[in-house]
């Protein structure tokens, strides 16, 4: 192992800490990631295979990493349902490959991730990268993706459905009309039912509030989409109920039979042409941007 490297990067650390020069952290990108290849040198040629199952549980430095990068000390998927959605949203007119999207989500997220977020897991990416993929799984399933093979592998794309629901959250959001979201708690053991919870509410509010129009109007730039999404309004109440029936299951352990009923809506859907041409169609309002750390902030309630 290179001492002469582990001294430059613990200088070029101090030197970023105070200048936050973004050079000298893509330099220290580079040195760690050359360290990081004369690790597994040394172990190829000692012939060291990586055993989760060695018990290091005594040596109390190694317990310290493991339980400071531990996935416990990170956000879960679940955690990364309602920010994914919109910051999904703000970058909606842009393609980006899934994994270009994720990098992306965290780096503008990066003041308010945990260290075992920047772990690596057993695939060897960084447990956010593999947990913003996860979470995007949580998306799809509630129908907030598209489903179609143009985007289901690529990349990610809002559904007509996400659209809307990230549509109402922005304009509250703009609006100053956050009483929703500091009822949001990312607690650890509810952050699945809660970011439900979310999706349910904002739906139900653009139905029983006569939201839909105004949705429309503040975020949509071609008045052909206009029309065509007040066609799929009905579709959209049909969605409402479906979303309620499925977290009144899943709060009573019957997650199979939720997803079934779910499914079935979504397949269907996936199936007809009309709606296909709507998703292509959609263009949203290029003014459309907010600050997605104070988005993140506020449902982390911090000040």
């Amino acid at each position: 192992m290179n001492y002469e490297l582990i001294n430059s990067i613990n200088e070029l650390a101090q030197s970023y800490k105070k200048s936050k020069d973004e050079k000298l952290l893509q330099e220290i990108d580079r040195l760690l990631r050359l360290l990081e290849y004369q690790s597994w040198y040394l172990k190829a040629q000692l012939g060291i295979i990586d055993n989760r199952n060695n018990d290091f549980i005594e040596d109390e430095e190694v317990k310290k990493y493991e339980e400071l990068f531990s996935y416990s000390n990170a956000y879960s998927k679940f955690h990364l349902i309602i920010p994914l959605l919109m910051f999904l949203f703000k970058n909606y007119n842009y393609y980006m490959s899934a994994l270009d999207l994720s990098i992306s989500f965290m780096k503008e997220l990066k003041d308010y991730l945990r260290p075992g977020d920047y772990a690596k897991t057993r695939t060897g990416a960084q447990r956010f990268i593999t947990n913003t993929r996860f979470a995007s799984n949580e998306l799809r399933r509630l129908g907030m993706l598209r489903s179609d093979k143009e985007h289901f592998y690529h990349t990610w794309k809002l559904s007509p459905y996400g659209v809307l629901i990230a549509g109402s959250l922005y304009i509250d959001f703009v609006k100053h009309d956050l009483n929703k979201f500091l009822d949001y708690k990312l607690l650890q053991e509810n952050a699945y039912i809660d970011a439900l919870n979310l999706i349910s509410l904002t739906a139900t509010e653009i139905v029983e509030k006569n939201k839909f129009i105004t949705i429309l109007d503040f975020i949509l730039e071609e008045e052909i989409v206009y029309q065509m999404m007040k066609l799929y309004e009905y579709s959209f109440r049909e969605f409402v109920i479906i979303i309620d029936d499925f977290i009144k299951t899943c709060r009573n352990e019957n997650k199979r039979k939720a997803d079934n009923v779910l499914g079935k809506f979504l397949n269907k859907l996936k199936a007809d042409r009309e709606i296909s041409r709507l998703a292509d169609s959609i263009k949203l309002r290029k003014e459309i941007d907010y600050n997605i750390k104070q988005f993140y902030a506020i449902i982390n309630n911090m000040k």
